[in-house]
């Protein structure tokens, strides 16, 4: 039997209301789909903060990957935990991994009514052992 180990690459906060993933909008004259610029800057922000952790370097192109995600949404928020996924694993696309297709598992949590908002990120690599 193989055993996994997980090597965390980084781990950091992103203060504030957590961040959701929307539907992208179309532009009626061009009928391309586009990010809204709020979508675009809370990706940017995410980016930034793993970067300020984990430190320069390039995305990795193989191995795979797991996030630990704690959201912490404020009061009378009612936001998807599934879209809070998205928008982590799309913000970190091309700076922590060359393909969210590398992030194998996630353990998310959504919690509601929180006096500090923040979401809680933990990213780490699995490599088999043994």
């Amino acid at each position: 039997m193989t055993a996994l180990a997980r090597t965390v690459v980084a781990q950091f906060t992103v203060p504030g209301e957590p961040a959701v993933k929307h539907r992208h909008r179309i532009n009626t004259h061009t009928r391309r789909a586009y990010s809204t610029k709020a979508m675009q800057a809370a990706e940017a922000n995410i980016g930034w903060r793993y970067r300020q952790a984990a430190g320069p370097g390039a995305p990795s192109s193989d191995g795979l990957f797991g996030l630990v995600l704690r959201f912490h949404c404020g009061k009378g928020s009612l936001q998807d935990l599934d879209n809070a996924i998205k928008i982590v694993c799309d913000a970190l696309n091309k700076i922590t991994y060359a393909d969210d297709r590398q992030v194998v598992r996630i353990d998310a949590e959504l919690w509601r009514n929180n006096p500090n908002p923040r979401t809680e990120i933990t990213v780490y690599r699995i490599e088999r052992t043994g």
